[in-house]
């Protein structure tokens, strides 16, 4: 019984984590969220900026069939946007129309090393 008492308390915990993950990622780091959710928040906040523009290049890679040259291409744009994201978390700046525009400045640019077939996938 403790045991399972055990194991249920871990799930309620990571299910936990994983609801607090989605809402700060939501309103934070919208982008990023299916891409540190895989790992857990502690381990993300724990990451370099290149480290996460990695991870999150590396979901993409997988979700859209990216070449290596896309790959490249994706990993620079993810990393100016995670420094510029980080940028403005530190900054104490938390302007919700600075984020948009941070966010729909990178998925335009995004969408311009995508094919056609990749930018249906893409940010639907």
């Amino acid at each position: 019984m403790a045991l399972e008492n055990s194991s249920e308390s871990v799930e309620e915990s990571e299910m936990a984590d994983d609801l607090l993950l989605d809402h700060w990622l939501e309103h934070n780091l919208p982008d990023a969220k299916w891409a540190a959710k895989g790992i857990g928040w502690y381990r993300w906040s724990h990451l370099s900026t290149a480290e996460k523009a990695g991870k999150i290049t590396e979901k993409m890679s997988r979700h859209l069939d990216l070449t290596d040259e896309q790959k490249g291409q994706v990993y620079a744009l993810n990393l100016e946007k995670v420094q510029s994201m980080e940028s403005v978390c530190q900054s104490g700046q938390h302007d919700r129309q600075a984020w948009k525009q941070l966010r729909d400045d990178w998925k335009n640019e995004v969408r311009g090393v995508l094919t056609p077939e990749q930018q249906k996938k893409f940010w639907r």
